[in-house]
């Protein structure tokens, strides 16, 4: 894949995709968000990137977080949450390791 065709599949997942999408570090910082995430935490996009998904479920933003189970388990996690705005929704959190195992 040239690095252009990924640019194009980023995009598209970012404006596009109807559910959802965090990547975040191994820390649990966002480091990519699409649109719909945005809108579904009611926070612009340059504000998303870079927070804390443990400090968004502190602030009640989410009930839990698959993301922070996943980091912790190093296991797939999939569950029900539920957000500011009542929203009930399933979340799956998958960890992608690097070389090292992190």
């Amino acid at each position: 894949m040239t690095e252009k065709e990924k640019d194009n599949l980023i995009e598209a997942l970012r404006d596009y995709y109807r559910d959802s999408i965090f990547v975040t570090d191994g820390s649990g910082n966002v480091i990519f968000a699409n649109d719909v995430a945005s809108q579904r935490v009611g926070l612009p996009m340059d504000e998303l990137r870079g927070r804390n998904v443990r400090d968004m479920v502190e602030e009640g933003v989410y009930s839990y977080s698959t993301v922070m189970e996943a980091i912790r388990t190093k296991r797939e996690v999939a569950a029900e949450i539920n957000s500011t705005d009542d929203l009930h929704t399933f979340s799956n959190s998958v960890p992608i390791f690097n070389e090292k195992g992190d």
